[in-house]
């Protein structure tokens, strides 16, 4: 249910933004605020808070949130007013969601067993590009355990050209 709501009130922001021009700053700016939400347990608290009132949770999201568009500031008066503040970073990434989808943007992840520098992020770009045939965000993920190589995830697919994957299909073959 709160999910649908928080839908909701992003596709009624996602479309003033697209009138206003300023969509992709916007998305820019939800990611911010819900990154600051994520890592910050007491303004989860505040947020959450049912015995706060409404006058200290907006002062509060209004000085933190302060440098951010006119748009996501009245965001915050109307889920205060609608006492749905509590869906606030549920609504940044609903609209952060309907904006990439809008946009034609998808997201990728690639692990590998150590970071990854420019060059190979290029030739991931390119293979990702092959597989999809759109361009995506790539996040680069560490992990020591997969030896070598690389795990790429688009979405629902998995591309597994790790070393640990190759042993263990050596592995498979051996035992059978």
């Amino acid at each position: 249910m709160e999910s649908r709501v928080s839908t909701r009130y992003a596709k009624a922001l996602l479309g003033l933004s697209d009138q206003a021009d300023n969509s992709k700053q916007i998305a820019q700016q939800f990611s911010t605020i819900s990154n600051i939400i994520a890592d910050n347990k007491e303004l989860q608290e505040l947020i959450q808070s049912k015995t706060l009132p409404l006058q200290v949770k907006r002062n509060t999201l209004l000085s933190v949130f302060s440098g951010s568009d006119k748009l996501i500031n009245n965001t915050i008066e109307v889920l205060l007013k609608n006492k749905r503040i509590a869906l606030l970073q549920d609504v940044a990434q609903q609209y952060i969601s309907l904006y990439e989808k809008a946009n034609g943007i998808q997201k990728a992840t690639v692990t590998t067993a150590i970071p990854i520098d420019e060059a190979t992020e290029k030739k991931v770009q390119e293979k990702i590009l092959l597989l999809t045939g759109k361009e995506a965000l790539l996040k680069n993920t560490v992990d020591s355990s997969i030896i070598g190589g690389f795990i790429l995830r688009i979405g629902d697919l998995q591309y597994n050209a790790s070393v640990k994957n190759q042993l263990l299909s050596i592995k498979q073959e051996l035992s059978n």
